[in-house]
């Protein structure tokens, strides 16, 4: 499905917005409930930093498996486009990746991406930058009276990790 999104016709891009993060990255500071590892530290730094060129195209840029909809094992729909935007198809593959990773392990995220790449035959160029920027995206959006249980912050950071061996 997501393949076919990104495939929509390029006239889209005059009827939706441009691909935006949801906070600035550039100044961003990591929030003091995020433990201060090098992890972390490399993360904020590389989100700061600018973004690789990529090709843009139609993006979802809330997809995961929550926004998906099934019946009887098949992908009969996609949710909550409120966010859709004209971008790169990373985001949406790391905003998938971290949510998989989170859910069901760093494993899934990366049989995701590799599912992606076969039925894209390669054509879509995937840069681990957005792993990790995506991630970046959302912890900054924290409330931060309200921030990640750690379990959940741990496995973020496990994938993050994992995104930036890949660079």
């Amino acid at each position: 499905m997501l393949a076919a999104i990104h495939a929509v016709n390029g006239r889209a891009r005059a009827l939706v917005p441009a691909y935006r993060n949801y906070v600035r990255l550039d100044g961003l500071t990591m929030p003091a409930w995020v433990p201060p590892t090098p992890t972390w530290q490399r993360a904020f730094a590389l989100a700061a930093g600018p973004a690789p060129e990529t090709r843009h195209c139609f993006i979802h840029r809330d997809y995961h498996h929550g926004n998906t909809l099934w019946s009887r094992g098949r992908l009969t729909g996609v949710v909550d486009w409120n966010q859709a935007s004209w971008g790169p198809a990373s985001v949406d593959l790391g905003h998938m990746s971290w949510n998989l990773a989170l859910d069901y392990g760093i494993q899934a995220a990366e049989e995701f991406l590799a599912i992606y790449r076969t039925l894209t035959a390669g054509a879509a160029q995937h840069h681990p930058y957005w792993d990790v920027v995506t991630v970046i995206d959302l912890v900054g959006d924290i409330d931060p009276d309200d921030p990640l249980p750690s379990g959940d912050l741990a496995a973020l950071e496990a994938y993050v990790a994992a995104a930036l061996a890949h660079l």
